[in-house]
């Protein structure tokens, strides 16, 4: 099912291929993971057409709730439009792989950022 088209209105946002994401992210090998969270993991990865160093996050496969949250984080990121946050460059949407390449910015995670080495993590 392919959830991106002209008519949803996500303007600005670049359309790639499932072989040009799986290329750059080297068929999403281990070796590249940035992260995991509840919805997916982010990839990095490198366009190889504009030598573009990016994010890749892939959505877990669930139709409903994949789909639901694949759309609602396009509208969302794709109006948001400031320094301190990710830009979405681009989406895919093929061959029921969901996955939303943003700007990669190699400066850790937001809690680091945040905390420092002063982290505390709470079991």
């Amino acid at each position: 099912v392919t959830v991106f088209n002209a008519s949803t209105g996500f303007e600005g946002l670049r359309v790639f291929t499932y072989a040009e994401v799986s290329a750059a992210t080297v068929g999403f090998s281990g070796t590249n993971i940035l992260g995991k969270g509840a919805f997916g993991e982010v990839y990095k990865g490198v366009i190889p057409k504009d030598n573009l160093v990016v994010a890749v996050k892939k959505l877990k496969i669930d139709v409903y709730n994949g789909e639901k949250e694949f759309i609602s984080e396009m509208e969302t990121n794709s109006l948001a439009k400031h320094v301190n946050v990710v830009l979405l460059i681009g989406c895919c949407s093929e061959g029921g792989n969901n996955l939303l390449v943003y700007e990669f910015t190699p400066r850790n995670c937001l809690c680091k950022n945040l905390h420092g080495k002063r982290l505390l993590l709470l079991n």
